[in-house]
């Protein structure tokens, strides 16, 4: 009997710090424990696809010439129109627009364009100014004898323009952007060059 009190003794200090023990791990493993962080998503992609809706202002200067009765300058006008972008880095993109302005009879505008734009994602903030520039084609739609030896009904042009805007984004997936561009046209004199501005929404993809 002598003998076995000291062996139950030394079994229970035994027990007791095996428990301790293993209740220790459980702890420490708790508290080191860090829930994963959540995966941001960036507010601009590479492999972006994006469609433009917007409203324009559109300012046509023209000058005296042979083909004009007088000068007809600051010809302006509002409308709006659709565009559609790719960018295949968050650098460098490739877009096709067209739009139609209430100048006189009507100017509609296509395009495509090189865009270059700059991303700044700090904190909340997620704005990206671009620059941009390609050629494509101008329309003008006259309601009276006052364009191109005073000919009726409309005449097209090709044009190659410039310009440059930036993009506030409100979620990675919807912006708004604000662009104005110079136009320039192969018709007689350079009379349909404009200044444009648009306003609108961009939804990305």
């Amino acid at each position: 009997m002598n003998k076995l009190i000291p062996f139950i003794c030394v079994s229970a200090i035994v027990a007791a710090s095996s428990a301790f023990a293993g209740e220790q791990v459980t702890t420490t493993t708790g508290k080191d424990y860090k829930q994963p962080a959540p995966v941001e998503v960036p507010c601009f992609r590479d492999h972006e696809f994006q469609l433009d809706i917007f409203g324009s202002y559109l300012n046509l200067a023209h000058g005296d010439d042979q083909y004009h009765h007088h000068r007809n300058s600051g010809q302006d006008g509002g409308g709006g129109g659709v565009g559609l972008n790719y960018f295949f880095t968050k650098n460098f993109g490739l877009g096709v627009d067209g739009d139609f302005d209430s100048n006189r009879g009507g100017v509609a505008n296509y395009t495509g364009k090189l865009i270059i734009r700059f991303p700044i994602e700090t904190g909340h903030l997620c704005l990206a100014p671009y620059i941009f520039g390609g050629g494509g084609g101008e329309s003008f739609f006259q309601d009276d004898q006052w364009l191109y030896n005073h000919r009726r009904g409309h005449q097209t042009e090709g044009t190659w323009m410039c310009g440059g805007g930036v993009e506030f984004r409100v979620s990675p997936r919807v912006g708004i952007f604000t662009e104005g561009r110079y136009t320039w046209t192969g018709g007689p004199n350079n009379n349909g060059d404009n200044a444009s501005a648009r306003l609108g929404v961009r939804f990305a993809f």
